[in-house]
C-alpha cells in the first residue's frame, strides 16, 4: 500500500485489493510502518477498535503476544522492529489522556473533537486542567480570532453553561428552546414552552452544541 494518514483512503486501497477475481485465491498486502502517531489508525481500523487510549495499548500489546482473532484464512504479520515503533507512538502511562486524545483526534480527522464526541469516546471534557472546555480548546489554538472575542467577553456565562449541575435542571432544556424558537435572548413563554413538549435529554453531552450556537449568535456583526 502506498503510504497515507488517512484512515479512509487506507481502508478504501484495502478494500480494492479484497476485491473477488478469477484466478485470485487470497490476497497479500504490504503496508509501511512509520514513526507518526497516524500509523495507529491502521492498528484501530484492522482490530476494529475505538478511539479510547486502554483499547489501542491492549490492541498492541495483543499482536506482541500474537494472540488475537482474526476471520478464518487471515493473518496479520507485524516485524519485531514494527511492533517497537507503535509502543512508542503510545502515550505514556500517566500522561494526561484527554490531551492525548485531543491531539490525536485532531491528526487522524482533521479537526478537533467536540466536548461531546470526547464524552462519547470515553474522555471527560472537564478533566482538562482549566477552568472551561473551551478554555482548553483556545489553549490549543482551535478557536477563530472572533471566537476568542466572544469567550473573553462572555466567559461566564460560557462557563456556567458547561459546569451547571444538570440532575433535576431545567436550564439547558429552556436555552434550547429559546434557540429553537428565535428567542435568544429574550423571553420565552411558559404557554409556548408547553405546547412544544420538551422532554428531559441527556444535556451533558449536549453541552458544547448549545455552547457553539450562543458563540455564533455573540459573534461580532
Amino acid at each position: 500500500l502506498r503510504p497515507t494518514e488517512s484512515n479512509i483512503l487506507w481502508t478504501q486501497q484495502v478494500g480494492r485489493g479484497l476485491r473477488v477475481a478469477e484466478g485470485k485465491p487470497f490476497l497479500t498486502i504490504i503496508d509501511y510502518i512509520g514513526n507518526h502517531k497516524s500509523f495507529l489508525n491502521k492498528v484501530r481500523s484492522v482490530f476494529q477498535i475505538g478511539s479510547g487510549v486502554a483499547e489501542l495499548r491492549t490492541a498492541v500489546a495483543q499482536i506482541r503476544a500474537k494472540d488475537f482473532d482474526l476471520p478464518p484464512g487471515c493473518e496479520v504479520t507485524y516485524e519485531l522492529e514494527a511492533i517497537d515503533i507503535l509502543e512508542g507512538l503510545l502515550p505514556p502511562a500517566r500522561a494526561n489522556a484527554l490531551h492525548w486524545y485531543y491531539q490525536d483526534y485532531k491528526d487522524r480527522i482533521g479537526q478537533r473533537p467536540t466536548a461531546s464526541e470526547a464524552l462519547h469516546d470515553g474522555y471527560n471534557p472537564r478533566a482538562t486542567g482549566v477552568p472551561s472546555w473551551l478554555e482548553f480548546v483556545r489553549g490549543n489554538g482551535d478557536l477563530s480570532p472572533d471566537q476568542v472575542e466572544v469567550l473573553a467577553r462572555h466567559q461566564g456565562f460560557l462557563s456556567a453553561l458547561e459546569t451547571t449541575p444538570m440532575t433535576k435542571s431545567y436550564k439547558m432544556v429552556t436555552l434550547a428552546a429559546m434557540l429553537n424558537e428565535a428567542e435568544f435572548p429574550g423571553s420565552l413563554e411558559v404557554t409556548r414552552l408547553i405546547a412544544m413538549q420538551i422532554l428531559p435529554i441527556k444535556y451533558l453531552q449536549k453541552i458544547e452544541c448549545l455552547v457553539y450556537q450562543f458563540f455564533v449568535m455573540l459573534l461580532p456583526r
